[in-house]
């Protein structure tokens, strides 16, 4: 009876399908340039006025870590050089990890071109936050659909 109990209730719990809200994202800023710090507010506002992304500093499910500095000296103009980390929050809890690491990139932009760096990097970010998200849900899935096997009385 235990047995057909808990494989009605796996079974009830496997409705893991597409989101329902918006992805909770977590933007930190490491640098004192203000070509970073302009690149930084340009891009939380891609995230702000997103349908799938929601800024949070509060329980977040994706963590995304900027890292600037000016590189203006080196360049031919006036730029700024930043590596964005993305990291998902809760991934590693059950390992005893506080994050996992799902992608990094190093970039150099223009000053005059923050908005159009801002902007891909939006797209970027936001492609691997959504593949990331779509592959914990399947990962979930076929842990429930496993338990359910597990579980399910035998003939």
């Amino acid at each position: 009876m235990i047995e057909l109990l808990s494989a009605l209730t796996f079974a009830g719990a496997q409705v893991i399908g597409e989101p329902t809200e918006k992805f909770a994202v977590e933007i930190v800023h490491h640098g004192e340039d203000r070509g970073g710090q302009q690149f930084v507010f340009l891009l939380r506002d891609q995230f702000r006025r997103s349908a799938s992304f929601r800024v949070t500093s509060e329980g977040p499910q994706f963590k995304l870590f900027v890292t600037s500095m000016d590189t203006s000296t080196i360049t031919v103009g006036p730029s700024t050089t930043y590596a964005i980390v993305l990291t998902a929050s809760k991934a590693g809890e059950g390992f005893g990890y506080p994050e996992g690491y799902i992608t990094s990139a190093v970039y150099s932009c223009p000053i005059r071109s923050l908005s159009e760096c801002a902007a891909t990097a939006y797209a970027e970010v936001g492609a691997e936050l959504e593949l990331a998200e779509k592959e914990a849900r399947a990962a979930a899935n076929e842990a429930i659909e496993q338990m359910y096997r597990d579980t399910a009385p035998r003939p």
